[in-house]
């Protein structure tokens, strides 16, 4: 379960953004570590444990962007898709449960339109974290957030 005492949920916007920065900056460092070519350092073997070992504690956070962008609790559109891209890129088993989960709690009339955007929010996005896909991300995010609250 979400709670409202979690930072991103701060009523002060300047906390949101930065909660966002810094999880952007911890996804993009994971990011590196785990595509890097290199032979394997031992900060790249921790950064691969954490992954395996405490998938959650992102998955968690993933979950709480999304109910924020699609309940509009959230304005910055441009500061939650950095970190957003990135937590669904690493956790797509999970992001697709997610998106499931939440297709299957509309009303029957509903889901195909959201599964809908959910298809459209990915559209065109890449297995990277170039600063051209995370654009490209952020105008399919803002469009999602448009047209998911409609659906209420």
């Amino acid at each position: 379960t979400l709670h409202g005492d979690t930072p991103m949920y701060s009523a002060h916007g300047g906390v949101s953004m930065q909660c966002c920065a810094t999880v952007d900056n911890a996804i993009t460092y994971f990011h590196q570590q785990v595509q890097s070519s290199t032979k394997p350092s031992p900060e790249q073997d921790r950064v691969r444990r954490f992954l395996l070992e405490a998938p959650q504690c992102l998955q968690k956070i993933l979950a709480l962007m999304f109910q924020l962008v699609m309940t509009g609790e959230f304005s910055s559109t441009w500061s939650i898709s950095r970190p957003l891209i990135g937590l669904i890129l690493h956790h797509m088993p999970c992001f697709l449960e997610l998106k499931e989960q939440l297709v299957q709690s509309q009303i029957e009339e509903r889901q195909g339109k959201l599964r809908t955007y959910f298809d459209d929010l990915m559209s065109g996005v890449e297995n990277n974290l170039s600063t051209k896909n995370k654009d490209h991300f952020t105008r399919n995010l803002y469009n999602f957030a448009q047209v998911v609250r409609t659906l209420s």
